[in-house]
């Protein structure tokens, strides 16, 4: 099959470190290993691959004389829409794609509209709410037309990708039907088990400590103020691997309680393992709201696959992992309940090595393989259908 990736999200450069832009890297390179040909339409790249097609979507800037930043933002995005459907139209032109495969993104609907007009099946994957999202966390002056885009492009594709079932509710009260739920995934391979880093652990100064860990970007949904209040309960240190809007106020309130605090900064995908291994415990959590807990972090697949022993919060796809023996689970936004987690596993240590046998075969069964053949045979029954009618 052929495949073009549309990805229209200004915020998620192709070939980046954030976790969005991970995804995208992994779901490409598993439908390549399937035996399928790519090609990706995206308005930011970081890193470009020689090993596929790429058709950028720049879109300028302008509208300068608008003086409150998120309305000009907004302007923007619906300024963009002309110059997206013509690359976007380019693009399928010359790679002659068999789907449209396109990542949802505030106000866009080009990759729906472009897909119609050539004749070509279109799937959508859904992440987020983003309309919800942008009001809660950054800020949306046009909502009504970015609700009105959500809709459009939610229940007109002809199938949606989700990857949890908390956010395939959303997706369906919409008033799509045709959700297809495929968890996210893991390379088993890229985070094999490695011994404890103890040099990485000596070059930050944390050698010698009970080191509770998180990789992500350091955002509000990820709770880690819970994190660092129950680390330093039990005297651990935190290492955060990654970066983002939260990091100066963590580092803040972490000097300000008296844990030691280690952030790394952004990181590639390939030296995350090796920060992995230098802790003693991962985290992945989520706040008592559960409004936000359609997440299906990639970072707790990771933890498992790296065979660190995980706490997760106990909510939507992260509770699974409880449920399934993989991990350790908590009420989301419990600092009390996360505090002695962490006290049980500093002192237990072959709870820590149980639970690191018990995530790693977890994880070896949540591969990005897996999840790019769930979404070529959904494809694939497309064509067939369509075929036939």
């Amino acid at each position: 099959m052929r495949l073009l990736y549309a990805c229209l999200d200004r915020g998620i450069p192709i070939g980046g470190t954030k976790g969005a832009s991970i995804h995208v890297a992994e779901l490409l390179r598993a439908l390549e290993a399937e035996g399928h040909t790519t090609a990706v339409a995206a308005r930011a790249f970081a890193e470009v691959s020689d090993k596929r097609l790429v058709y950028p979507l720049p879109v300028p800037g302008g509208l300068r004389f608008v003086p409150e930043r998120i309305l000009r933002r907004d302007l923007r995005e619906l300024r963009a829409r002309r110059k997206l459907a013509h690359g976007l139209h380019r693009a399928i032109g010359s790679f002659r794609p068999d789907l449209v495969y396109e990542r949802y993104a505030l106000f866009r609907t080009e990759g729906l509209g472009v897909s119609r007009r050539a004749g070509i099946p279109h799937a959508l994957e859904v992440n987020a709410p983003l309309v919800d999202e942008e009001r809660r966390f950054r800020g949306l002056r046009l909502g009504a037309l970015a609700r009105r885009a959500e809709r459009t492009c939610w229940t007109g594709a002809d199938f949606v990708v989700v990857p949890s079932a908390a956010m395939a509710e959303l997706v369906r009260a919409a008033g799509q039907e045709r959700v297809l739920v495929v968890p996210n995934g893991v390379d088993p391979e890229l985070f094999a088990p490695r011994p404890q880093a103890e040099a990485l652990r000596r070059s930050l100064g944390l050698e010698g400590r009970f080191v509770a860990g998180f990789a992500g970007s350091l955002k509000r949904w990820h709770d880690l103020d819970t994190l660092v209040e129950a680390a330093g309960q039990v005297h651990a240190a935190v290492l955060l691997v990654g970066d983002g809007p939260e990091r100066e106020r963590l580092e803040r309130a972490a000097a300000s309680r008296g844990v030691e605090l280690r952030v790394t900064g952004a990181v590639t995908h390939e030296q995350v393992p090796d920060y992995l291994a230098a802790m003693d415990v991962c985290v992945a959590g989520l706040p008592p709201d559960p409004t936000l807990h359609y997440f299906s972090p990639l970072k707790a697949l990771e933890y498992l696959a790296a065979g660190r022993p995980a706490v997760v919060a106990a909510a939507g796809d992260l509770a699974r992992l409880a449920d399934a023996g993989a991990a350790l689970a908590y009420a989301p936004g419990n600092q009390e309940e996360l505090t002695q987690l962490l006290r049980k596993l500093a002192a237990d240590s072959q709870l820590r090595s149980t639970l690191s046998r018990n995530g790693r075969a977890y994880a070896e069964t949540r591969t990005w393989r897996s999840a790019a053949r769930e979404i070529a045979q959904a494809a694939e029954r497309l064509r067939s259908t369509a075929a036939n009618a």
